[in-house]
C-alpha cells in the first residue's frame, strides 16, 4: 500500500512485478527440488521441526509475495477514478477468478502429464512477457518505454532460446535426480512422469525395479515369492473365488499368481492410467501377459468411486492400497467405505485389506493404529480375522466359516483350486497364520476395545 501511494505510475510497478515473476518461478521449482540438499538430512530421516517450518517458507516466499503483491497493483491500475473504483476492482476480482479457474483446468487436464514443469513455467513466462509488453506500450509513459522495451526483448529472447534448447530438459533431469538422490542414494532413477494424480518414479537397483508415487513405494518387482504369498493367501480366504476385484497395487506380479486359480473374472482398478503405461515396459514378460489375459479387466478410475457406482457383485474385494498416511488414502479404511464394499459382495464374499505393522512390538501406538482398522471392520462385518506379521492382514465377511485361520482348511482350499505355483506351498500357511500369534493378536484387540471407529468425518486411523 505504501509503495502504491508513493508511486505516480502504478503500471510501472505492475510491469516490474510480472518481470520478477518470470524470473522467480523456475527458481522456486529448483529450490523445492533441491531443498533436502541444503539441510543435509540423512536418507529416510526427517528434518528438524523448526527447519521444516522455515525452509519451505523460504522456498515459496519470493514468488508467493509477488503473486500477493500483484493483485492490489492490478486493482490500482484498473481503478480509473475514485468514483468508480469499487466497480473497477470488482471486475478485477471477477476476471482474476475466471483466470484462476481456466488456468487450473488447463494445467490439470492438459499441461500436467504432457509437459515438464520447467517447460510449463517458461511457456507461462512467454505469456507474462507478452502481457508486460502490452502494458509497457499502453500504460507506461513515453520516457520509460525504451528502457523497459529493451529489457523485454532481452528477457523474451532468453526465455524463447531456453525453450528451444536441450538445456531445459537437462535442468529438469538434473534437479529430479538430485531430489531422488537425497531420498534414495545408490538407486538409479530410470524414468519419471508427472500426472494429474502424482509424480511417478521408476527406480532400478541391479535387477530389481521399484515404483514410487509421490515418494511412497507402490510396488517392487520382480519379487515372485512375495507376489505368490499375497495372491494365494488372499484367495484361500474364500472357498471358491470366481469373480475378484483388486483395487490398486496389482503390478508387482500378484495378478499373474491369481490367474493360476480358476477365476472367471479379475477386475483391476487403478486410479492413474499413466502408472500402468509407465511401468508396463519394465515388467517381466509373464506379468505383461497377465495384464493382457482375457479374464483381466483394467479399469482406470478412483477405486472408491468404482465400488460406490458398481452394480455387479464379487466373491472377493482386495484393497491393495498403501497405508492411510494421507486423508485421500484414509477413505479406503473407513466404516462408510466398508459398507459400500459389503453391498457389492456376493453371499459369502470376503473383503481383504492390510496395513504395516510391527512383528515384535504391540504397544499403544501400534494397537491404536491396527486396532482402529479391526474394530471399524467389525462395525460392518460380523466375522473379522486379523493376522500378525510385518503387515497385519484383515479378512472380513458377513457369513460364518468363510474367513479362517485354520491351516488345514486353507491348505485344502489351495489344493482344490488346482493352482500350481513355483513360489508357494501349503506349508506357507504356517508362517502366515501361526495359531498362537493369531490368538494373541485377537486377544489384544479385545482388550483394546475402546479404539475410536474410523469414519469419513472422523479419520482416526489417519491420525494414528
Amino acid at each position: 500500500g505504501g509503495l502504491l501511494r508513493r508511486s505516480d505510475e502504478p503500471a510501472a510497478l505492475l510491469f516490474i512485478v510480472q518481470i520478477l515473476m518470470v524470473i522467480f518461478l523456475p527458481i522456486q521449482i529448483t529450490l523445492i527440488r533441491l531443498v533436502r540438499l541444503f539441510v543435509l538430512v540423512q536418507p529416510g530421516g526427517y528434518a528438524p521441526l523448526v527447519t521444516m517450518l522455515w525452509l519451505p517458507l523460504a522456498c515459496i516466499l519470493p514468488f508467493g509475495v509477488l503473486v500477493g503483491f500483484l493483485f492490489p497493483v492490478v486493482c490500482r491500475v484498473f481503478a480509473r477514478s475514485l468514483r468508480h473504483a469499487a466497480q473497477d476492482i470488482g471486475w478485477v476480482y471477477v476476471v482474476e477468478s475466471l483466470g484462476s479457474m481456466g488456468g487450473g483446468l488447463i494445467l490439470t487436464l492438459y499441461l500436467i502429464g504432457r509437459h515438464q514443469p520447467y517447460v510449463i513455467s517458461f511457456v507461462l513466462s512467454l505469456f507474462m512477457v507478452g502481457n508486460a509488453a502490452l502494458l509497457a506500450f499502453v500504460g507506461l509513459s513515453l520516457r520509460r518505454r525504451p528502457v523497459y522495451g529493451g529489457l523485454l526483448l532481452a528477457l523474451f529472447g532468453a526465455v524463447a532460446l531456453l525453450l528451444g534448447s536441450p538445456y531445459l530438459g537437462a535442468l529438469e533431469a538434473y534437479t529430479i535426480k538430485q531430489r531422488w538422490g537425497a531420498f534414495f542414494p545408490g538407486v538409479s532413477l530410470v524414468e519419471w512422469k508427472d500426472t494429474p494424480y502424482q509424480h511417478i518414479s521408476v527406480a532400478r537397483e541391479r535387477d530389481q525395479y521399484s515404483v514410487f508415487g509421490n515418494g511412497q513405494l507402490i510396488t517392487a518387482f520382480p519379487d515372485p515369492y512375495q507376489a505368490a504369498i499375497l495372491a494365494h493367501f488372499y484367495l484361500s480366504q474364500h472357498p471358491t473365488p470366481m469373480r475378484v476385484l483388486v483395487v490398486g497395487g496389482g503390478l508387482g506380479g500378484m495378478l499373474r499368481e491369481m490367474l493360476l486359480h480358476p477365476l472367471d473374472r479379475l477386475d483391476y482398478v487403478e486410479l492413474d492410467a499413466d502408472l500402468v503405461k509407465t511401468v508396463r515396459p519394465y515388467l517381466p514378460l509373464e506379468d505383461q501377459r497377465a495384464l493382457a489375459d482375457p479374464r483381466v479387466r483394467l479399469i482406470y478410475t478412483d477405486g472408491r468411486r468404482f465400488i460406490q457406482e458398481s452394480t455387479g457383485w464379487y466373491d472377493m474385494v482386495i484393497l491393495h492400497v498403501p497405508d492411510p498416511t494421507t486423508a485421500m488414502l484414509n477413505r479406503f479404511y473407513t466404516e462408510d467405505f466398508y459398507r459400500q464394499v459389503r453391498r457389492i459382495l456376493a453371499p459369502g464374499g470376503v473383503l481383504a485389506t492390510s496395513i504395516q505393522a510391527a512383528i515384535d512390538y504391540m504397544g499403544p501406538e501400534v494397537a491404536n493404529y491396527s486396532g482402529s482398522v479391526y474394530h471399524t471392520l467389525q462395525q460392518v462385518f460380523p466375522h473379522v480375522l486379523a493376522t500378525p506379521g510385518d503387515r497385519n492382514f484383515f479378512f472380513a465377511s458377513a457369513s460364518p466359516d468363510v474367513v479362517t485361520a485354520d491351516i488345514e482348511t486353507l491348505a485344502a482350499r489351495y489344493a482344490a483350486s488346482s493352482a500350481q505355483s513355483a513360489h508357494f506351498t501349503p506349508e506357507h500357511f504356517w508362517l502366515l497364520v501361526p495359531p498362537d500369534r493369531v490368538e494373541g493378536l485377537e486377544l489384544l484387540y479385545r482388550r483394546w476395545a475402546r479404539v475410536p471407529i474410523n469414519t469419513d468425518l472422523k479419520p482416526v486411523t489417519y491420525f494414528f
